[in-house]
């Protein structure tokens, strides 16, 4: 899906739970639409004893965002999920650059739709602010955002309206 069309790619980004280096390399096999599921593959990360485990998850895809995907024609359905405008991957660029590209992209579209500039990485704690607001757990962050440690969603935490009062309503 090349980014040529502010509207899908607005959708798409809503939805943003992956990191740039992990945009770049999803493909359209990863998105089972019928499913409303999308497999993100991330770089391998580091255990405690120096092994490398992999850090895939399966995430559940907004109405949407199946809509943004399902309205690219079959011709464009095949390689990479997001490419550069030319329809070509971003695969040649180094996760840092391919983000400096992204959040260009994505600032031209905020100012063609007047509206403030955002970064893709805005779009992810969006995302994990609308999540909880919905009544997703630390867990279901932790596992949508895809972070190996829970100290690392806790910085969302102050998000997350406190359910003990309901709890404890309930006794």
């Amino acid at each position: 899906m090349a980014p040529d069309n502010d509207v899908s790619l607005a959708q798409a980004a809503e939805q943003i739970t992956w990191q740039s280096a992990e945009a770049i390399r999803l493909q359209w096999r990863d998105a089972r639409i019928e499913e409303r599921t999308l497999s993100v593959k991330t770089h391998r990360r580091k255990e405690q004893e120096g092994r490398t485990k992999p850090n895939n998850r399966d995430i559940p895809m907004s109405g949407r965002l199946v809509g943004a995907l399902s309205a690219t024609p079959a011709r464009d359905q095949h390689g990479y999920l997001f490419t550069k405008p030319d329809g070509t991957s971003w695969l040649d660029y180094q996760p840092n650059r391919a983000s400096k590209a992204l959040n260009k992209i994505l600032k031209e579209s905020c100012a063609r739709m007047r509206i403030e500039p955002l970064r893709i990485h805005d779009l992810r704690h969006t995302f994990a602010y609308q999540a909880t607001v919905h009544g997703a757990d630390l867990g279901d962050l932790q596992h949508l955002l895809g972070h190996s440690d829970i100290s690392q969603t806790m910085r969302y935490r102050g998000w997350i309206a406190s359910r003990a009062r309901t709890v404890i309503e309930k006794f």
